[in-house]
């Protein structure tokens, strides 16, 4: 008698706990976004409170992406002229998207970036930050392999790069850092960036005469001993290498290296040797 009251307890017991486990699940299952009843605090978002969104992405971001994909995006929806776009919100939907396009997930990710796009031009956002987005929006794009909109967005890139750079106001010169960048460079980097759409697609004359307008514009503005010459020089040797011109490679490595020689850092200059040697041993196709 003892025995059958007790395994009709357990019976119970168990039937109680998968009932409940069961409706907990459903529930967190069927919630279509973030709420403090299926995450902890920590992950409860507030736009005044940037932190928070900062901590979904360090400790939740695994464990509920979709979530936060669709919290993101309706708070970039919320985002208003005069409240602004913080930049933790900005931070966190860029984590996202490159998340979501790691895993292949192209559709998503793309979804954040042109919301974000939207928000950043509600806001009035201009300069760099959104020329990063389109940048972003076009990686995204290429992974996608939908090349034809990847373009797009890059000569809109570069099209907004070329709008702030005023070139007709010449500022005093600042010392050439990485940090530092004069407003040229990041053209030339958007040029840059087209090239690398090219290479992808096979396009070596495009190719080319990209890479070759990125160096002309650097030796106008930074003249012919610039460090950011050395860039310039690197990728129209690796365009000739791939196009089979081994001896014009070597020469352009060798007026990269003449600049890098220069350099506080040595680590340029090695690598930019260890490729000439590479390039001179290597055995000529047949």
């Amino acid at each position: 008698m003892n025995n059958g009251l007790r395994d009709a307890s357990v019976t119970f017991i168990t039937v109680v706990f998968l009932a409940v486990f069961g409706l907990a699940y459903f529930k967190l299952d069927a919630e279509p976004t973030i709420t403090s009843f299926s995450l902890p605090p920590c992950v409860q978002y507030d736009m005044s409170r940037g932190e928070r969104i900062c901590s979904a992405w360090d400790h939740h971001m695994m464990e509920y992406p979709e979530r936060i994909k669709q919290e993101v995006v309706h708070l970039l929806q919320e985002t208003t002229k005069e409240h602004g776009l913080e930049g933790d919100l900005k931070e966190l939907a860029n984590s996202i998207a490159n998340e979501m396009k790691n895993q292949g997930k192209h559709k998503a990710a793309v979804e954040v970036f042109q919301e974000l796009l939207n928000t950043e031009k509600l806001v009035g956002t201009r300069g760099i930050s959104l020329v990063e987005t389109y940048n972003d929006l076009a990686e995204t794009y290429t992974a996608a392999k939908d090349f034809v909109k990847a373009e797009e967005a890059l000569q809109t890139a570069l099209r907004l790069t070329e709008e702030f750079r005023t070139p007709d106001i010449k500022p005093a010169p600042k010392p050439e850092t990485k940090d530092n960048k004069p407003d040229g460079y990041a053209v030339a980097r958007c040029l840059d960036k087209l090239a690398d759409l090219q290479k992808i697609q096979k396009s070596y004359q495009k190719e080319l005469e990209l890479r070759e307008k990125a160096h002309n514009m650097r030796v106008a503005e930074y003249g012919e001993g610039s460090p950011f010459l050395v860039e310039s020089y690197y990728n129209l040797a690796d365009l000739a290498s791939r196009l089979g011109q081994k001896t014009k490679a070597v020469t352009l490595l060798v007026e990269a290296l003449r600049i890098a020689d220069h350099r506080p850092a040595g680590s340029e200059a090695r690598q930019l040797r260890q490729k000439i040697r590479d390039l001179c041993t290597e055995t000529p196709k047949k």
